[in-house]
């Protein structure tokens, strides 16, 4: 239950542990850093960056730098002797990159890393990592303003200053950089801001039907069109098709049930504590009475069922299903998904998502790097345009070329990306090396008329949906902080409220669903709930301050 408490006090009792020694071994191996840059430089008699070219340009004799990446499930293995994209961004640095991932918990791996004083060059973490908000104020990575302003200051013509402001500490520092941000420097002509969350279908089964995708825009609507998925019995490789699958999300359904995220008054908004939940839940158990939802729904993963060709629809964070989407349609061509409604609250008032924009992970620099200096250009150079271009679309002439100003990926690779896109990822390497992508270079850049048809169908879909969508980097990870009295009631009330969930859509009637609902506010009550959104309404304004608003909410 305070598994996330007893990470976090871990990891401060082992800051204070070893921060004499990071510091002390950070001066030696900064110096003796510094030292080698200096002799390198000289060697070459390279004082600043040849015309035309970046900093990263300075130094490409060969070095190695670890980089430890979070996530478990990430399998990409540096091979600049094979794979384009690994032998392009050597070619260009010198640096030749030592990928680490953990074989378990992430968290308790870098935990054992901070522990024993062993920590790589360069550290990228989910931004909602339990830990990231330790370590980035705990002495362990370089100032990249610093690193920059000595090695790099071409890397400012790359990162908006938006993310800067953003990712700078209270001691005026800036630490890390986000993959996936998006920012108002950026939305410029056909950019946008990017929402994967919605509500998606089978085309084939729809257009057999005779259901639009309008009939999703209210809640009857949405219950007549998926009464006739059960009724028809259809069956797909012999299994029955189920009318509907949910992601437990609730943030994406309070968007799609348009409630806000802001008081009028210019408070947090819980959306638990909105009288749009109950309807939310009210809307689920009326599914769940009908027939139209599955006691899969609360055991398995949506992905397996769209893979298998067995799920009608899903709603949820589609970025989640995205291969199981791509898998179906590689196994049969008719099965399509598109978007439909989206479903409306009962006002009928238009859904609206709180985008962050503020990134799916952050890469930070730490002071046991040996090669800053080769570090921080890495990052610059991944950050550039040229980095940008490489890491979705590969060499012009072997994996894209350029029509009237976009870019479209070649025949060839088109085709190995269709036929064996393992194989794909071997040889060029396009699109598998992540922490500094930046999509909306992507949004900006690609001939999307000409992606491969599964693209096309995905893209269509979080276009849709993205048209929903306002960027509030303010409404990030509005929880208590960690280790605070706060956050464990937090993590029992979110616990409790699962439960409720459950009990919510599973119940006999309406009138059982408002029952549970109410005892449930009544009881987190007594848990302390007060405490919490105390906590999360002062870290709220706290970051509206941040950004200078007053107001978040753009309907009020």
């Amino acid at each position: 239950m305070f598994k996330l408490i007893r990470i976090s006090a871990t990891i401060l009792v082992i800051l204070l542990m070893v921060a004499s020694f990071t510091n002390c071994s950070a001066v030696e191996k900064n110096d003796s850093s510094e030292e080698t840059s200096r002799q390198t430089e000289g060697n070459q008699k390279i004082t600043e960056p040849r015309v035309g070219e970046g900093s990263w340009t300075l130094d490409i004799s060969p070095v190695k730098l670890d980089w430890y990446i979070n996530f478990g499930w990430y399998d990409k293995k540096w091979d600049a002797g094979n794979t384009l994209f690994d032998k392009v961004v050597t070619e260009q640095t010198g640096v030749d990159i030592n990928i680490i991932v953990p074989a378990g918990n992430g968290d308790g791996k870098l935990t054992s890393m901070i522990a024993s004083g062993d920590l790589p060059d360069l550290v990228t973490l989910d931004n909602w990592s339990s830990i990231r908000t330790d370590l980035s104020n705990s002495g362990l990575f370089h100032p990249l303003n610093k690193l920059a302003e000595e090695y790099a200051p071409d890397l400012y013509k790359y990162i908006p200053e938006s993310m800067i402001k953003w990712y700078t500490e209270e001691d005026g520092n800036w630490y890390a950089i986000a993959n996936y941000y998006t920012g108002p420097e950026w939305l410029v002509g056909d950019a946008y801001i990017e929402n994967s969350n919605g509500i998606i279908a089978r085309k084939d089964i729809m257009d057999q039907l005779g259901i639009k995708p309008e009939d999703f825009t209210t809640q009857d609507g949405a219950v007549d069109a998926l009464l006739k998925v059960k009724n028809a019995c259809l069956k797909y490789d012999g299994k029955d098709i189920i009318p509907f699958f949910t992601q437990w999300n609730d943030w994406a359904m309070a968007r799609m049930w348009a409630i806000p995220w802001e008081t009028p008054e210019g408070d947090w908004q819980d959306i638990n504590m909105h009288p749009k939940y109950l309807e939310m839940y009210k809307f689920l158990n009326r599914l769940w009475r009908h027939g139209l939802m599955h006691n899969d729904n609360f055991t398995s993963w949506a992905g397996e069922k769209i893979s298998q060709g067995i799920c009608f629809s899903y709603m949820g964070n589609t970025d989640d299903v995205r291969d199981s989407i791509a898998a179906a349609f590689r196994k049969d061509k008719r099965i399509v998904y598109v978007p439909v409604g989206p479903i409306h609250a009962l006002d009928g008032e238009e859904p609206l998502y709180d985008q962050a924009g503020t990134g799916w992970t952050s890469t930070f620099i730490t002071k046991q790097s040996r090669n800053p200096d080769r570090a921080i250009r890495l990052l610059t150079f991944l950050a550039s345009d040229e980095g940008q271009m490489l890491t979705w679309y590969g060499v012009e002439g072997e994996t894209y070329e350029i029509v009237d100003g976009k870019v479209r990926y070649s025949e060839a690779y088109k085709k190995m990306k269709s036929d064996n896109p393992d194989m794909a990822k071997r040889i060029y390497g396009v699109d598998t090396f992540w922490p500094l992508q930046q999509s909306m270079f992507f949004q900006r850049t690609v001939d999307s008329g000409d992606l491969p048809e599964v693209d096309r169908h995905y893209m269509a879909i979080r276009r849709y949906f993205s048209g929903y969508s306002v960027w509030t980097p303010e409404t990030m990870g509005i929880i208590p902080d960690k280790g605070t009295r706060e956050a464990g009631i937090n993590i029992m009330i979110g616990e409790y409220w699962s439960e409720q969930n459950i009990r919510m859509i599973m119940a006999k009637s309406e009138e059982e669903v408002e029952h549970i609902y109410n005892a449930a506010v009544e009881h987190v009550y007594e848990m302390g709930y007060a405490e919490v959104y105390e906590a999360c309404n002062k870290k709220y304004k706290e970051q509206k301050a941040k950004l200078g608003r007053d107001v978040s909410y753009p309907r009020h």
